[in-house]
């Protein structure tokens, strides 16, 4: 069965798209066949992964047309091994307004219809989601009912996620297979007193919700970024690989 997952937040900035990307590239690493679906109208992780390009070429079939229903699925293929792509192109920054306007039958669940037809041909499917809660998000988030919510470990993050958990919260009440997978510390500096108070007040406040292992701030992340890679993948050895490799066992222990 497809383990199908939601990277999602309402704040930009916190190792999002960073976190799908690596989690895509270490599971390929492990022989999982992965769909990465780039949800956010800025293609951040199709830039992660050095396909920028193809986000205005019109003739690229992404996400979009995924929703659409646009035939035959097109994805991009092995861009990391074991991973396909389904980018993200101008066309997203249209979609919420089409479903919003246009009289589609469960606009809402477009996305989970879609994917029920192309999801079988992989192990994990990952959502990296725009910074926003919308429509969008929400589609994805019935499509990928398996959330991970990275957290950036400043103080102006605790109050965000206590909103974003009451959110989800919300969403479960009508649909029961939406779960917190696990809520990931990032940008971490242990060095420094606020991020390691934040990440204690967010230990007491989700518990088990927390993924063991917080991801360090690292200039090395960025570098790999700049030049289309995931960490995982430029610098395996690096601490920041490592946390992340870290973390794909932890996913996978609880999927």
């Amino acid at each position: 069965m497809t383990c199908r997952i939601s990277v999602i937040n309402h704040k930009g900035g916190c190792g999002k798209t960073t976190t799908a990307v690596n989690l895509a590239a270490a599971l390929g690493a492990r022989g999982k066949r992965v769909l990465l679906i780039d949800w956010d109208s800025q293609s951040h992780a199709t830039l992660f992964v050095g396909l920028g390009a193809i986000t205005s070429d019109p003739s690229t079939y992404g996400a979009a047309d995924l929703i659409m229903g646009k035939q035959p699925f097109q994805p991009q293929k092995n861009v990391l091994p074991g991973v396909d792509l389904l980018p993200g192109t101008e066309e997203l920054s249209f979609i919420e307004e089409r479903l919003l306007t246009n009289v589609i039958q469960g606009s809402a669940f477009r996305l989970s219809m879609q994917l029920d037809q192309v999801a079988p041909a992989y192990d994990f499917v990952i959502i990296d989601c725009g910074p926003t809660i919308g429509l969008m998000a929400v589609s994805a988030i019935l499509a990928a009912p398996n959330i991970i919510v990275p957290i950036e470990l400043e103080v102006a993050s605790v109050d965000g996620a206590v909103k974003l958990f009451k959110v989800l919260q919300n969403l479960r009440a009508s649909n029961e297979s939406i779960r917190i997978l696990g809520i990931l510390g990032t940008k971490y500096h242990e060095s420094a007193k606020s991020p390691t108070e934040v990440l204690n007040a967010l230990r007491q406040a989700f518990g088990a919700l927390m993924f063991e292992r917080p991801i360090h701030r690292a200039q090395a992340v960025a570098d790999a970024v700049s030049h289309g890679q995931p960490i995982v993948v430029r610098d395996p050895s690096s601490r920041a690989a490592t946390q992340y490799d870290m973390l794909t066992d932890e996913v996978l222990a609880r999927v």
